[in-house]
C-alpha cells in the first residue's frame, strides 16, 4: 500500500514537473518574442522598449518561482524514486525468503512422506518377523513332537538283543528293564501282567513266581543293565570301513545262514550268538506301546 502511494505521488510530481516545464518554455518564448519586439521598436521609441522591459521584469519572478517549484518537484521525485528502489529491494528479499520457506515446507513434506513410508515398512517387517517367529515356534514344536515320538533304532536293537541273549532265569527282568527303557507305564505293565505277558500266570519260558521274585529283588543287575543300554544307545563316532567285495558279502551271508540255529535273525550285520538259545514265541509277539 505504501509503495503504491509513493508511486502515485511520484507520477503526480512528474506530471506537475512536465506542466511547469511547458509553462517555463512558454515563458521563455514569450520573453524571446518580447525581446524581438523590443529590438524592432528600439529605435523608433524608447517608451515601447521600456514597456517591454517592464513586462519582462514582471514575468521574471514568476518564471523564477516556477523554476523553484520545478526543482522542488524534481527533488521530491528523486526521493520517491530512492524510496521505490529501497522498497523494491525489500520486496526482492521477502520473495527470496518466501522461496526458501516454500522449499523448506516442500522438504518437510518429503521427509514426512518418507517417514510414513518407513513406518509402513517397519510395521510390515515387524509383522513378517512375528510371522517368522510363529512359524519357527511351530516348527520347533513339531520337531519336539517328532523327537518325542521317535524310536531310537540302536536302543531297540540293543534291547531286543539283550532279551534274546538273556538267560532264562533273567529273561523276565530283562523284559521289565526293556519296558522301563521304552517308557511303559506301571498301569500298562499291570494290565499286561494280568494277560500273562510280564510276570503273569503264564510267564515267559515257564519262569516260576519264586524265580520272578528273586529276579525282581536283584536290583543291581537291572541298574547295571540300564547303564549298559544307555552306553550302547549313546551316539558314537563310527570310522568308515572299506566295503567288502560283492563275492565276500555273499559268502559271509551264506555262512551266517548256515550257522543260524533257528533262523530268527538273518541280518549278517547283527552280532550272532556263539551258543544257541531257545527263544519262546511269546517273546517275539510282545505288544509294545
Amino acid at each position: 500500500m505504501y509503495l503504491s502511494a509513493v508511486r502515485d505521488e511520484r507520477d503526480r510530481a512528474l506530471a506537475q514537473v512536465k506542466s511547469l516545464a511547458r509553462e517555463l518554455d512558454d515563458s521563455r518564448r514569450s520573453a524571446a518574442n518580447l525581446q524581438m519586439v523590443l529590438d524592432k521598436f528600439q529605435n523608433p521609441g524608447a517608451a515601447a522598449s521600456s514597456s517591454a522591459l517592464d513586462q519582462s521584469a514582471a514575468a521574471a519572478p514568476a518564471a523564477s518561482t516556477r523554476n523553484d517549484e520545478i526543482r522542488a518537484y524534481r527533488d521530491r521525485a528523486a526521493r520517491a524514486e530512492a524510496e521505490r528502489l529501497r522498497l523494491a529491494r525489500e520486496l526482492e528479499a521477502c520473495r527470496a525468503q518466501l522461496a526458501e520457506s516454500a522449499e523448506a515446507v516442500a522438504a518437510a513434506g518429503r521427509l514426512a512422506a518418507a517417514a510414513d513410508t518407513h513406518d509402513d515398512e517397519r510395521a510390515k517387517l515387524l509383522a513378517d518377523a512375528a510371522a517368522a517367529r510363529e512359524e519357527a515356534a511351530a516348527a520347533a514344536e513339531e520337531i519336539r513332537a517328532l523327537k518325542a515320538g521317535s524310536v531310537e533304532k540302536p536302543l531297540i536293537r540293543s534291547l531286543v538283543l539283550a532279551c534274546v541273549h538273556a538267560p532264562p532265569a533273567k529273561r523276565l527282568e530283562a523284559l521289565q528293564v526293556m519296558a522301563h527303557c521304552l517308557g511303559v507305564s506301571d498301569a500298562d505293565l499291570a494290565s499286561a501282567s494280568g494277560g500273562g505277558v510280564v510276570g503273569g500266570p503264564s510267564a515267559v519260558s515257564g519262569v516260576s513266581a519264586a524265580d520272578a521274585a528273586a529276579a525282581a529283588a536283584k536290583k543291581s543287575l537291572g541298574e547295571e543293565f540300564v547303564k549298559f543300554l544307555q552306553r550302547e544307545s549313546a551316539p558314537k563316532k563310527v570310522l568308515p570301513l572299506p566295503l567288502p567285495a560283492p563275492e565276500e558279502t555273499a559268502a559271509a551271508a551264506a555262512r551266517s545262514r548256515s550257522r543260524s540255529p533257528s533262523g530268527v535273525f538273518q541280518d549278517p550285520q547283527l552280532p550272532q550268538s556263539t551258543q544257541p538259545h531257545s527263544v519262546p514265541i511269546q517273546l517275539l509277539n510282545l505288544s509294545l506301546p
